[in-house]
């Protein structure tokens, strides 16, 4: 695989992360879709000042291998950005 495809497929499954912690952080069903699903993930961005989304991205580019994981184990990966992402918040 090349380098331009490895970042490509990573960006892919950086953007399907935030949906996914979008949709657990606002206990929408997966089976939301369309513009439900697409109102919850900007909500999820924007919130408190784009800091779900920016904690998010330095949380990524801090710890590439939360992508890997998320390719093996979703569910594990998700959860420790979920504690990294939010532990300041209910601190």
């Amino acid at each position: 695989m090349s380098f331009e495809s490895y970042k490509g497929e990573n960006l892919k499954l950086s953007s399907e992360m935030q949906v996914e912690l979008a949709r657990r952080f606002y206990g929408l069903p997966e089976t939301a879709s369309g513009e439900e699903l697409d109102d919850v993930v900007l909500r999820w961005i924007e919130a408190n000042d784009y800091s779900n989304s920016s904690k998010f991205r330095k949380l990524i580019e801090e710890h590439p291998e939360l992508i890997e994981l998320y390719k093996t184990d979703p569910e594990n990966a998700l959860r420790q950005i979920e504690e990294q992402i939010y532990e300041k918040e209910t601190a």
